[in-house]
């Protein structure tokens, strides 16, 4: 009973409110049109509302408020001053200079992790195996380079998603950031848990699809990093000459490297080769 009367009680004063505030004349903004000289405003009170035509003197901002006034024989000694008011647009560029510093954010993770450590780990596994110095390191410097530059690139696809949902929109460039990640997933997923050994039959097979997903991430990567750059006209000029000169340099550095691995794996087959064949000879002298 008391939740009934309590129910009660609160519909009628929500009614009552609603109808003292429905009731009430609301003042209503000045309006005019956009005449130099000549302006036709519309002033509305609570006790009054008139339709003035006036004209404003030239080389002056202030008029009588006669024309306000409720009626003919009603004169004022009043003054109103129409002095432009500029409106501010802080808020704006505010919430443009915040987008602009996280799309910026987005664009420096994702090229340091999937455009720049990406590749840079691809060259450890396929180079630093072929010196004396890094022959047992380089799978764990290849590992740990290819797990931050997903980290990296994980981040910057996370302030991506963000601004695609701000935006209400989602680009070619960004479908192609969620292949680069959900290839990249697949990839580590299965290095991590599921590599076969060197010694294993399946291994040859392992070696084919871990080449072609981790070259195919590095080559949508690169492609969408030149992507996102035209997306940007503000800046994309500056940051594109500047990743362009990023991956010819690991261009230049991969055929150096390149040419250096060649020339050690036939300078350690000819050195190994000469060695068997020493141990040949040996083994014909002793007979």
């Amino acid at each position: 009973m008391d939740s009934f009367r309590k129910l009660r009680l609160f519909l009628f004063l929500f009614f009552s409110v609603l109808t003292i505030t429905s009731a009430t004349p609301q003042p209503q903004p000045q309006s005019c049109n956009d005449s130099p000289s000549l302006l036709a405003c519309n002033y509305h009170s609570f006790s009054s509302s008139s339709n003035s035509k006036f004209q404003i003197p030239e080389n002056s901002t202030l008029i009588n408020d006669d024309a306000f006034s409720a009626g003919p024989n009603i004169s004022s000694s009043s003054q109103i001053d129409f002095v432009p008011v500029q409106v501010s647009n802080d808020d704006n560029e505010n919430s443009d200079n915040s987008e602009n510093s996280i799309r910026k954010v987005h664009g420096i993770l994702s090229g340091i992790g999937w455009g720049i450590l990406m590749p840079i780990g691809a060259m450890m596994a396929r180079y630093l195996r072929a010196f004396e110095a890094t022959e047992s390191s380089w799978f764990n410097l290849h590992m740990a380079c290819q797990v931050l530059a997903y980290l990296t690139g994980t981040t910057g696809l996370a302030l991506g998603i963000y601004i695609g949902i701000m935006s209400e929109q989602f680009s070619v460039h960004g479908y192609i950031g969620f292949a680069i990640f959900f290839a990249s997933t697949f990839q580590i997923v299965l290095a991590l848990n599921y590599r076969p050994k060197e010694d294993d039959k399946d291994r040859i097979f392992w070696n084919i699809f871990h080449y072609v997903v981790g070259y195919g991430v590095i080559v949508l990567a690169i492609f969408d990093m030149f992507k996102g750059f035209s997306i940007s006209s503000s800046y994309h000029g500056t940051w594109k000459n500047a990743y362009f000169g990023i991956i010819v340099s690991l261009g230049c550095v991969a055929f150096i490297l390149e040419v250096t691995t060649w020339f050690l794996v036939c300078k350690n087959r000819k050195k190994k080769e000469e060695e068997e064949e020493e141990d040949e000879n040996s083994d014909d002298n002793n007979i």
